[in-house]
């Protein structure tokens, strides 16, 4: 048989009734309009088309290995680009092989133009380019492989949606096995019976709820319920179901459109109560009609809504209609008998999506509503026959109960969305199965500014992502695989965090019913057809996009965007970085582990990590874990998992359940106002490394908090072991300790750098460093349970009760024992000998009965330069084991006094404070002593003038000048301020009595043209002195 012929090239436009070519030929290139319309799928929904397997109707080439396509080309159900070898031109020995007649991916697909389908695209070729647009109506699927090679769409454009095409025409009505339905509930019924004589008047004095009207007492009827997609077999029906209108607003609103009789025939009165606002979606507008409403006939209600969304791929706002049909001809519905039955929709119901033909010409109601329309005093009879109808649907599709992952986990934090996980059946709710999604598949991927958008889910996978700057994805559902041969792979605003997809429930309740009415004109009966609807709105236009599955693949990978993964994570990757802002949450019962995130040697986080389950940062295995055999040939490639990170720093908030941290060099560094976080919700915080760094950062842990290394800088933080819950009755504290294990260096770089250290079961030092610093900045706070032990292990040096003590020895700035009943603090000491020294010691609650709170071990003593308690009754009550150390002058245990000299000196707060210590002996013990210590440059025993101890400065009356009085620092100088006017003459008079004193004047002036603040400063020397300011105005 003879070659194919070398090309087809169509320049002249192809469409019905002309059909298209069979194509025979090496490439295929068209420039022109080539439309293929088969009608057998004309009006068929592209999911009938899809569920049923028929890529086979698909139109397709034979032999043709070069696509290419500049023109136009609309495919009716859709095309199929690939090879299909022609079994005629095969030797013997070629038939005979595996797969010979199945057809082969192109050598090239080339699209510059547009191509679009109502059912299905299939695109499989070596090398695939497509700047162009290529486009599927809703319900269609998209599919471009190029596994084994390239796939360029930079600047193209894919869409699964609304395609406006004079070809396509089943994707505006909802049918029957659409995947956007779900009927939730259906029913009709005939010939009912309301007897106005046994029951209150047909009356309907507001729109909601609705009463009047019962289910039927005649046959034929028949209610439904059963969550089913539209026209899947039904196996029970349920009758005398009541229904009631789902509401999601504030109150209904009331249409009304009276049409009048001919000859005494065909007056009808149609009402429709219709929702229009709604709690749930803002992004919402809705419309009312009465379609083709004219004299004698019984108009269709029609109800749109409508919603506005961001086009990517056209980049302009565009809007999205559903609307609600009611034409009133309620018929029986059939009756669903076996499981062979569908499940039907009451006849008068019609939902389309989008605006119907004469919407805006109609009338959107000719008659205010009044109740009087439904009853008055010329309704001739006592019973009507009437028929309902009503149905509940489920438009969607919609990802929200599909929604595997909440928001944050932790309870630090408000989630945002939390719904169940997948349905019953996994693979018909996983996203990779749905019907309507755009499928690309490469080893080779560029997506330079390319726009996709599908209506439910986008499922890329790509060995090497070569570029995807500015590339925009909008779907519900989004899996994304890619990797890399660059070295940085940066992902960067690749999805929004909300989609405009319609979903939610639409209910309504409709009855029809003839009376006889007086004319109140001619006082002839006249039959009226009355029509009733109610529509339920729980319709919403937007929902979150979900990332069903994420896996990633590159040496540098930068994530700058928010990824919360649904279903499944895989990273691999040397250096991993989440940037500020950015969002990194696993999925829901998952964990941080090397069995997903694989390789990662430097970890930085700006943003947050949110882990459900265990965060194990690092490459280390759990315990028990037993690694697969390797092949022999591959051993010495094969990296042991047994390796910690290099680096694990973070700038932002981890939070999982247990964290775990094995790095060399570990950093937990924030900003002043932005802390680092480190959360562990159920479990505790494990810090493992060389070097670790923690500055500005906050470490809370649900148990212990451990940190072990070599060097361990701790500064301007907050941590906190354990947690404390409150019950209706009693409080319930459940232990955790901070633990540190420093075999190098430890401290917290001075006072001016502060901790706060809250815990619930103590503090362990587990040993000294080689180079000891200390914590005088740092405060610990241990709560103490019920009948619980809280134990404080201290590797300090005792040094005796000696200033040295408090220098390069552990020393701590604060600690506050808070008990509880039966509790104990017990102290003991990491090696022989041990001490803690303690700037402030502060006993709070039961923990002051510190005879039976405090257990401190034999070898052990706890030294300390001030507390709440009297010191010199711990010391002389605790029989030694509490050692006050007097001279120590710390940051918490110092005070300052202002001498008779003028000089401030710095001492001991606690031994000023003394009532039984006599430090200078001048018989005047020091807390009754302003001069309580000896000092070289003062004599102490010498008596002290009062000094004043407060100012206070009141306005008597005239013009307020802002006086103002203070002692000044360090002095015993009294500091007088007020405004003085321009000119005005200033005096100011003292006294040292308030009981008759003479006043006596400190100074006057004349202010000078301006206002001015003025000072004036007093060498007070008695203990008591008034002073009085007056401003007289003067003359310029």
């Amino acid at each position: 048989m003879p070659p194919p012929p070398p090309i087809y090239l169509n320049l002249e436009p192809i469409e019905p009734p002309t059909r298209p070519p069979q194509i025979d030929a090496l490439t295929f290139e068209n420039r022109s309009l080539f439309v293929v319309q088969d009608s057998a799928f004309l009006l068929s929904n592209p999911t009938f088309f899809l569920l049923a397997g028929g890529g086979n109707a698909l139109y397709q080439g034979q032999s043709v290995l070069d696509w290419k396509n500049s023109g136009t080309m609309i495919g009716v159900p859709g095309f199929r680009f690939e090879t299909l070898p022609d079994v005629r031109r095969l030797t013997v020995a070629q038939r005979r092989k595996k797969g010979a007649n199945l057809p082969k991916p192109a050598r090239s697909f080339i699209n510059e133009g547009d191509i679009s389908v109502n059912a299905q695209l299939f695109i499989h070729s070596t090398n695939i380019i497509s700047p162009g647009r290529l486009e599927g109506d809703l319900g269609s699927r998209i599919t471009l492989w190029a596994t084994n090679g390239s796939a360029d769409l930079s600047r193209g454009a894919i869409r699964i949606g609304r395609v406006s095409s004079p070809f396509f025409l089943a994707p505006g009505i909802f049918f029957n096995f659409d995947p956007d339905l779900l009927t939730l509930y259906s029913a009709t019924g005939t010939n009912g019976v309301y007897n106005r004589t046994n029951g209150p008047p047909l009356f309907l004095p507001t729109a909601f709820p609705f009463f009047g009207f019962g289910q039927p007492t005649v046959a034929p009827y028949q209610v439904i319920q059963n969550p089913a997609l539209s026209g899947l077999p039904v196996t029970f029906r349920i009758t005398n179901s009541l229904f009631n209108v789902p509401t999601c607003g504030s109150g209904y609103s009331a249409f009304a459109q009276v049409t009048n009789s001919i000859f005494g025939f065909g007056k009808t009165v149609t009402i429709a109560f219709v929702e229009t606002n709604s709690f749930i979606e803002t992004n919402i507008s809705v419309r009312v009609r009465f379609l083709n409403s004219f004299v004698g006939t019984r108009p269709t209600v029609a109800v749109e809504y409508q919603s506005t969304e961001f086009d990517i791929i056209d980049q302009e706002i565009q809007t999205n209609v559903i609307t609600f049909l009611d034409t009133g001809s309620i018929l029986p519905m059939p009756l669903p008998t076996n499981v062979f039955s569908v499940f039907p929709t009451p006849s008068n119901y019609q939902l389309v999506r989008n605006r119907v033909a004469g919407f805006e010409t109609a009338s959107p109601g000719n008659t205010s509503y009044s109740p009087s329309l439904l009853y008055n005093t010329n309704f001739q009879n006592d019973t009507d026959h009437y028929a309902y109808s009503s149905v509940a649907w489920q438009l969607g599709p919609t990802n929200l109960l599909l929604f595997n992952n909440s928001s944050l986990i932790s309870p630090f934090f408000t989630g945002i969305f939390g719904f169940a996980g997948l349905g019953l059946a996994p693979a018909a709710t996983d996203p990779t199965n749905f019907p309507s999604r755009v499928e690309i598949s490469a080893k080779n991927l560029s997506l330079d500014r390319t726009r996709i958008r599908a209506e439910q889910a986008i499922d890329i996978r790509a060995s090497n992502l070569q570029s995807n700057k500015l590339a925009l994805l909008d779907a519900p559902f989004i899996n994304f695989e890619a990797g890399t041969t660059n070295v940085n792979l940066i992902l960067s605003n690749l999805a929004p965090a909300i989609v405009n997809r319609t979903h939610g429930q639409l209910s309504a309740y409709s009855a029809t019913w003839t009376e006889t009415v007086t004319n109140e004109v001619t006082g002839l009966p006249e039959l009226v057809q009355f029509h009733v609807l109610i529509v339920g709105n729980c319709l919403q236009f937007s929902q979150p996009t979900i990332l069903h599955r994420l896996s990633l693949q590159a040496t540098n990978l930068v994530l700058q965007d928010n990824f919360f993964v649904n279903s499944g994570l895989k990273i691999n990757s040397e250096a991993l970085t989440i940037g500020s802002g950015a969002t990194l949450q696993l999925p829901l019962r998952s964990s941080w582990a090397f069995t997903n995130v694989q390789n990662v040697s430097h970890l930085t986080n700006s943003g947050l990590i949110n882990v459900s389950g265990a965060g194990a940062f690092f490459g280390t295995a759990p315990s028990g874990y037993v690694f697969p055999s390797v092949p022999r040939r591959l051993r010495k490639k094969f990296v042991s998992p047994l390796q910690p990170y290099e680096e694990f720093v973070n700038h932002g908030i981890v939070v999982a359940a247990t964290v775990s941290i094995n790095a060399s060099l570990v950093e937990n560094t924030g900003a002043a106002f932005s802390p680092a976080w480190l959360l562990a919700t159920n479990g505790p915080v494990l810090i493992t490394g060389r070097s670790i760094i923690v500055n500005n950062g906050i470490l809370s842990a649900g148990q212990d908090i451990e940190i072990r290394g070599d060097d361990v800088s701790l500064r301007n933080s907050l941590f906190g072991a354990g947690t404390t819950n409150f019950f209706v009755d009693r409080q319930v504290i459940l232990p955790g300790a901070l633990i540190i294990d420093a075999t190098n260096s430890l401290g917290d770089s001075g006072v001016t750098f502060t901790n706060r250290i809250t815990v619930t079961d103590g503090v362990r030092i587990l040993r000294r460093p080689a180079i000891a610093g200390d914590f005088l900045g740092s405060a610990v706070i241990s709560q103490g349970g019920v009948f619980r032990e809280a134990t404080f292990t201290w590797a300090g040096e005792d040094r005796g009760a000696t200033v040295e003590g408090f220098s390069d020895n552990l020393a701590l700035g604060r600690l506050t024992l808070d008990g509880s009943i039966g509790n104990l603090f017990h102290f003991s000491g990491a090696g022989v000998s041990n001490a803690i020294y303690v700037d402030y010691l502060e006993l709070l609650n039961d923990a002051r009965n510190f005879n039976f709170a405090l257990g401190i071990d034999p070898d052990f003593t706890v030294y300390f330069a001030d507390s709440n308690e009297a010191p010199e009754h711990l010391e002389l009550d605790s029989g030694g084991r509490l050692r006050w150390v007097n001279q120590f002058i710390g940051p918490n245990s110092s005070t300052n006094i202002v001498y008779p000299n003028g000089a401030t000196y710095t001492f001991n707060a606690g031994l000023v404070r003394s009532k039984d210590l006599d430090s200078d002996g001048d018989g005047t013990v020091n807390g009754l002593d302003c001069t309580p210590i000896s000092v070289p440059d003062y004599d102490s025993t010498l008596p002290c003038a009062p000094a004043p101890t407060f100012a206070r400065a009141s306005a008597l009356s005239g013009q307020d000048i802002a006086l103002s009085i203070a002692l000044g620092a360090g002095s015993r100088d009294v500091i007088l301020n007020w405004d003085a006017a321009p000119h005005s003459a200033n005096t100011v008079e003292f006294t040292d009595s308030l009981t008759g004193g003479t006043w006596q004047t400190l100074t006057n002036f004349i202010n000078g043209p301006v206002n001015a603040r003025v000072t004036v400063q007093d060498a007070a020397g008695a203990p008591l002195r008034v002073y009085r300011v007056r401003v007289d105005a003067g003359n310029p």
